[in-house]
C-alpha cells in the first residue's frame, strides 16, 4: 500500500514488528543495487534514509531484510 505516490523528497526505513495485510512487501534482493547497498550498510538497527526519486519504494511499503523495514516519508 503506497501512502503517497509522490517521488520527491526523502524516505526513511525503520524497523517494524508487524506488516499490514495490505502493504506492498518487497524483498531486499528485488531492489535496485544502489538501494540494496544503502540498506545493507545499515544493519545495526539505524534508520535508513533514501532519496525518493532514486528508489522504487513508496511510503507504506515494507522491505524484508534481516528485519521488516517500513518505508515512511522523512
Amino acid at each position: 500500500m503506497a501512502v503517497s505516490d509522490t517521488k520527491s523528497g526523502a524516505l526513511r526505513l525503520r524497523r517494524t514488528e508487524s506488516v499490514p495485510a495490505d502493504a506492498t512487501v518487497k524483498h531486499v534482493d528485488q531492489l535496485r543495487d544502489q538501494t540494496y547497498r544503502q540498506i545493507a550498510r545499515t544493519t545495526d538497527g539505524s534508520v535508513v534514509e533514501l532519496d525518493a526519486a532514486s528508489t522504487q519504494l513508496s511510503a507504506g511499503d515494507v522491505v524484508v531484510f534481516t528485519d521488516y523495514l517500513r518505508v515512511e516519508r522523512a
